[in-house]
C-alpha cells in the first residue's frame, strides 16, 4: 500500500464507513496487532461449543437426509475429509458433505473449481449454492479445529503461492479458522486472496463477541435469502392468509409485556429486514425507488403517530399504526424495490391468479352440485369466509388473468390463464354485490380495451349473459326493485354507527377532526356499550372508516396516495415501449382502480389477506411505471459505504 492509503484505512464492518483503529494504521495488514483477549477467547470457546452442539442437535435430521441423498446420487462416501491449515498453520481435516466426484480434487489441482465444470455430483451445485455442504463443520467446531467465525481454512496446496504473492498472508493464521467470516459475508468464493486477507485482518484486528454475533446473523440472513427469495416469502405468506382457517391467526399471537403481537403481521417487516441485509452484503450501497406516493404515505404515517395519544384507545391506535406500516406500506416498498417488478412478477401473478382460482373452485363446485339438486344457486362464501373479501381478491386477480391470457407465454399457458379468467368471472358474479358486479365489468373493459377489443366484446357478452341467467334463476341481487331499498338501508346503518360514536362519552369534539385512532373503530365494536349494533361497528365503506379512524386529514392523505399511484401508472402506461411490461402494468393498474371503487362498499382493507394483496399490487403498479415508464430513475440513498482495497 502507498503512504497515502496507509494513513487512511477504511474499515468495513456492517455497511458503514469507519476509520481504522490506531493500532490498524501503518502498512496494512502486517502491522495489525492481534491481542490475546483472554475473556473473549473464553466466551468464544463457550458459545462455539454450545452453538455447534445445538446446531448438530437441531439439524441432525436434515444432515441425515443430505447424507442419504449424497450416497444415493453418486458413488463414494457421503462426507469429504480434506486437509486444511488452521491456527499456526497446523494441518487438520475439514468435514463437508461431498459435492464433487471422487478424484476431482486431484484433477482440479492448484485452482478453484468453476461452476460450469462437470466435477460436481448431481446435487453438488445445489448443496454448495445453499452452503448445506458445510453443515458437518460443526463437528470441527466441537473438536476445536475451527470456530463459528474466523478466516476460512486454506488448502495446503495454495499456501506457498499466497505467501509469495500476498505480503503478510501468514498473519491470517494467528487465530483459529471459522465456518463463516467477514470475507465470506463481504466477498465470496471467488474473491481474490488479497481482498480476502484485507477483510480477514480487519476482523482479526477488531474481533469482539458482538461482531461475531453480527457476522453469524448476516451469514444466516444471506443463506436464507438464497433459499427463501422475496417472491417466495411473499407468495407463502399470501397463501397462508388466504387458505388458513381463522384459528390459525390466533395461534400466531404472542404477548410481550402485556402487548399482544401477531407474528403473521410482522412477517412482511421481517422479509424487508432480510432483504436489506442481503442487499447490504452484496452491494456498496442500498437505494430505494423514489415515487409520487412516497410523500402522502409518509405524511399518513406521521399523522397516525401524532393522533394516537389522543385516541380513546391509545394502545389500539398504536397497534393500528403498526398494522398500516407492517402489512401495508412495508409490503408496498418491498415489492416496489424487488426483482418482482422486473423478472419475477410472473411468479407473483401465478400465485395470485392460481390461488384465487383454486379457492374459488373449492366452493364453486359444491355450489354447482347444490344448484343441480335444489335448482337454486347460492352465493359463494368459501374459505375466505367473507364474500366481500373474496370479491376484492377476485377484482385484483381477474385483470392479471385476462392480460396473461391474451399476451404472454405459450399457447398452453394462455389457455390456462383463459380458463382461470373464466372461473374468476363466475366466482366474482357469485360473490360480488350489485355494485361490485358493475365494477368488475368496468375493470374487465379497462383491461381488454387497449389489448384485445374482440376478446373484450366476447368477454362482456358472456358476462352480461351470466348476469341475465342468474336474474332468471331468481338471484335477489339481480332484481332492480331491491337496489333502492338496499342503498337506503346501507345509508341508515352507517348513519346509526356515526351517531353512536359521536354520542360516546369517550369521544369528544376533537375526535371529529383528528379521528379516534388507526383501526380503533374495529376495537370499539367489541365494547359492551355497543352491543345494540351487533355484529359490530362496520362502516361498509373504507373511506368513511379511514375518516372515522384518522380524521379528515387522514382521509385526504389516503385519497392522495391512491390518486397519485393511479395517475402515475396511467401516465407511464402511455410511455412504455416494452409490450409485456405495458400489458402487465395495465392488468395491475386496472385491479387497483377496481379496488379503489370497491372501497366505497367495504372496509375489507382492514383484513390481512386484502391489505397484503392490495399493497403488493400497488407496489407492482408503481414499480412497473417507475422502471419502464421513466428514462431517469430517482432513488433514495439508504446505506452507502466505501473501502480501500
Amino acid at each position: 500500500m502507498s503512504d497515502r492509503s496507509s494513513k487512511r484505512i477504511t474499515q468495513v464492518i456492517l455497511g458503514g464507513t469507519h476509520q481504522a483503529e490506531p493500532h490498524l494504521r501503518g502498512i496494512f495488514p502486517t502491522q495489525v496487532r492481534v491481542d490475546g483477549k483472554p475473556v473473549y477467547q473464553w466466551i468464544t470457546a463457550f458459545y462455539n461449543f454450545v452453538g455447534a452442539a445445538l446446531g448438530l442437535l437441531c439439524l441432525s435430521p436434515l444432515m441425515v437426509g443430505i447424507a442419504i441423498a449424497v450416497k444415493l446420487t453418486s458413488p463414494g462416501p457421503a462426507l469429504y475429509r480434506g486437509k486444511r491449515l488452521g491456527k499456526k498453520q497446523k494441518v487438520f481435516y475439514i468435514l463437508k458433505f461431498r459435492t464433487m466426484q471422487i478424484g476431482s480434487e486431484a484433477k482440479i489441482g492448484k485452482r478453484l473449481v468453476r461452476q460450469d465444470e462437470n466435477h460436481y455430483t448431481s446435487i453438488g451445485r445445489f448443496l454448495r449454492k445453499y452452503r448445506l455442504d458445510e453443515l458437518p463443520q460443526l463437528i470441527n467446531v466441537l473438536r476445536r479445529d475451527m470456530n463459528l467465525v474466523g478466516p476460512r481454512p486454506v488448502r495446503p496446496v495454495f499456501l506457498e503461492d499466497h505467501k509469495k504473492n500476498v505480503p503478510g498472508y501468514e498473519r491470517r493464521f494467528l487465530v483459529r479458522p471459522g465456518i463463516t467470516g467477514q470475507a465470506q459475508v463481504r466477498g465470496g468464493y471467488y474473491t481474490s486472496p488479497r481482498h480476502k486477507l484485507f477483510y480477514e485482518m480487519l476482523y482479526i484486528g477488531r474481533r469482539t463477541i458482538l461482531f461475531d454475533l453480527q457476522l453469524i446473523i448476516l451469514t444466516f440472513a444471506r443463506v436464507m435469502t438464497r433459499i427463501f427469495t422475496t417472491t417466495l416469502l411473499l407468495c407463502w405468506l399470501l397463501i397462508m392468509v388466504l387458505v388458513a382457517p381463522p384459528e390459525f391467526s390466533s395461534t400466531m399471537t404472542i404477548s410481550i409485556g402485556g402487548l399482544t403481537l401477531n407474528i403473521l403481521y410482522l412477517m412482511p417487516t421481517f422479509i424487508v429486514v432480510t432483504h436489506l441485509a442481503q442487499r447490504r452484503m452484496d452491494s456498496r450501497r442500498v437505494v430505494a425507488m423514489r415515487t409520487p406516493p412516497d410523500l402522502p404515505i409518509a405524511l399518513f404515517l406521521i399523522w397516525s403517530a401524532v393522533i394516537f395519544p389522543f385516541s380513546p384507545m391509545p394502545v389500539a391506535a398504536l397497534r393500528g399504526l403498526g398494522w398500516w406500516l407492517c402489512n401495508g406500506f412495508v409490503v408496498y416498498f418491498l415489492v416496489l424495490n424487488s426483482r418482482m417488478v422486473t423478472d419475477r412478477r410472473g411468479a407473483l401473478f401465478g400465485v395470485l391468479v392460481g390461488g384465487t382460482t383454486i379457492i374459488g373452485l373449492a366452493d364453486l363446485i359444491p355450489s354447482i352440485i347444490e344448484w343441480h339438486q335444489s335448482g337454486q344457486m347460492r352465493r359463494i362464501v368459501g374459505p375466505l369466509v367473507n364474500p366481500v373479501l373474496m370479491s376484492f381478491v377476485v377484482c385484483l386477480a381477474l385483470p392479471l388473468a385476462l392480460v396473461r391470457s391474451t399476451r404472454q407465454g405459450s399457447r398452453k399457458v394462455r389457455m390456462v390463464y383463459c380458463a382461470a379468467a373464466a372461473t374468476l368471472i363466475v366466482v366474482g358474479i357469485l360473490t360480488l354485490s350489485r355494485v361490485g358486479i358493475v365494477i368488475m365489468g368496468v375493470t374487465m373493459a379497462i383491461t381488454l380495451w387497449p389489448l384485445a377489443r374482440r376478446a373484450m366484446t366476447l368477454t362482456i357478452l358472456v358476462f352480461v349473459g351470466l348476469i341475465i341467467a342468474f336474474a332468471i334463476d331468481g338471484d335477489p341481487r339481480m332484481q332492480p326493485d331491491r337496489v333502492l331499498s338496499d342503498f337506503q338501508d346501507n345509508i341508515a346503518r352507517q348513519g346509526k354507527v356515526l351517531k353512536a360514536i359521536s354520542a360516546d362519552e369517550q369521544t369528544s369534539t376533537i375526535h371529529t377532526y383528528t379521528g379516534i385512532g388507526a383501526r380503533v373503530l374495529g376495537r370499539l365494536s367489541k365494547a359492551s356499550r355497543y352491543s345494540d349494533h351487533k355484529p359490530g361497528l362496520r362502516m361498509s365503506n373504507m373511506y368513511l372508516t379511514v375518516m372515522v379512524d384518522q380524521g379528515v386529514i387522514g382521509l385526504i392523505l389516503f385519497l392522495v396516495l391512491l390518486l397519485r399511484a393511479i395517475v402515475f401508472g396511467f401516465s407511464a402506461f402511455k410511455r412504455i415501449t416494452d409490450s409485456d411490461a405495458k400489458a402487465d402494468l395495465l392488468g395491475v393498474w386496472a385491479g387497483i382502480v377496481g379496488s379503489a371503487l370497491m372501497f366505497s362498499m367495504s372496509d375489507a382493507l382492514y383484513q390481512l389477506p386484502l391489505i397484503l394483496v392490495f399493497f403488493g399490487a400497488l407496489g407492482l403498479t408503481v414499480g412497473l411505471a417507475a422502471h419502464y415508464g421513466s428514462d431517469q430513475k430517482r432513488v433514495y440513498r439508504i446505506i452507502q459505504y466505501r473501502h480501500n482495497l
